[in-house]
């Protein structure tokens, strides 16, 4: 073979490997991108909730970007501030639709979360509500699921343990005048009066509030034995302040939604005795491999232990991410995959969607001990 010859075998064999290679290169399968949104109260009376969820979502994401899944899938969030309102809420949702492309959408608030029930239904983006309680988002639709007890779940357990345990035949009932209080408020009258307590008042208070003396004055007078109190941590830490200031003796009871640190930092002793359902499973064993790891990593990357909120965020990213790893990346495939779900191991403990797009899950007390969050024992 002379030299011009073996040139051109050269340059021949040169031209298919740069074909082979490109050809590779255009066919290689690109990572799907995923699109969720993240409407969380980042700023105001629910801020911490919104924070822990922002935490527990991150570090979905990070998981996910060091996974396997890495090379099937992206996950892109863009969040919003909700501020706990219902307008800002479905004002962040649409313009995350129009502008983002979203296909799935991270919410809390039960007012948030119902207002922009059907606006993801008529929309065809699934919604995941991490925390927010009220019975009613049973009905906003097949396209919103929660990962969180709804309240007539945790004031079904209250009620028991208040009647059975406690001993105590009627109570009172101090509520945020929002659709969270509403709804908890309604639910803990249904599940004590059936069976056989007596609601002796109620009064509701507004959010973010300031001062509450007069309306607890007012419920001072009824001598409740008890006072079941649904709130956010910073209201109700106000409300048991100012109930040692104006000498109203009573037994506190409450739900998840106020376990936090500013809790103690605000009521201070007055917080001593209260007792509240819960679902945050680290305060038991953690006998599975997936509450475990997280557990460990959350604590390794903030410091701190994680709430029941921050878990469930994180659950909701990772199921976005399973349901379009397999499929396509619509809103449509990702609800009909959530549908699918039973028995699935997450943070949050075992998931198991029903047909509206709602979970149950085990529910414990708790109460504050010398200033810290425990599990109650008589």
């Amino acid at each position: 073979m002379n030299s011009e010859t073996l040139k051109k075998s050269f340059s021949i064999i040169t031209i298919i490997l740069i074909v082979a290679t490109l050809y590779i290169s255009c066919t290689k399968e690109s990572p799907k991108e995923i699109k969720i949104g993240a409407i969380l109260p980042l700023t105001g009376v629910a801020a911490d909730i919104g924070r822990w969820a922002k935490e527990g979502i991150d570090l979905a994401v990070a998981d996910i970007d060091s996974a396997n899944l890495n090379s099937k899938i992206q996950v892109k969030i863009f969040y919003d501030d909700s501020k706990l309102d219902s307008r800002e809420g479905v004002t962040a949702f649409k313009k995350q639709v129009d502008l983002n492309k979203i296909v799935a959408v991270i919410t809390s608030g039960s007012g948030v979360v119902l207002s922009i029930g059907p606006e993801a239904e008529r929309l065809h983006v699934v919604q995941i509500n991490y925390s927010a309680v009220n019975p009613q988002i049973r009905l906003a639709g097949d396209y919103t699921f929660s990962l969180v007890n709804y309240s007539d779940i945790e004031t079904e357990e209250m009620a028991r343990f208040v009647l059975d345990s406690l001993g105590i035949r009627q109570i009172a009932i101090l509520y945020a005048s929002t659709s969270y209080g509403v709804g908890t408020r309604d639910a803990m009258i249904h599940n004590f009066e059936a069976r056989g307590g007596r609601i002796l008042g109620m009064e509701a208070y507004s959010e973010n509030v300031v001062d509450v003396k007069p309306i607890l004055t007012k419920l001072k007078i009824l001598k409740p034995p008890a006072v079941y109190l649904p709130g956010t941590i910073k209201d109700a830490a106000t409300i048991l302040r100012q109930s040692v200031e104006v000498g109203f003796k009573t037994r506190w009871l409450s739900y998840n939604a106020i376990e936090g640190p500013n809790l103690i930092d605000i009521a201070g002793n007055a917080a001593e005795g209260l007792i509240y359902t819960s679902s945050n499973l680290y305060d038991l064993s953690l006998t599975r491999d997936e509450e475990k790891k997280f557990y460990a990593k959350y604590k390794q990357t903030y410091g701190a232990e994680p709430t029941i909120y921050a878990a469930t965020a994180y659950d909701a990213v990772m199921l976005v991410a399973k349901a379009t790893a397999q499929s396509q990346v619509t809103g449509q495939a990702i609800k009909d995959y959530l549908y699918k779900v039973k028995d699935y191991y997450g943070a949050s403990g075992i998931i198991s969607f029903d047909s509206t797009g709602s979970v149950r899950k085990p529910v414990f007390l708790k109460t504050v001990r010398n200033g810290q969050f425990v599990v109650f024992s008589n």
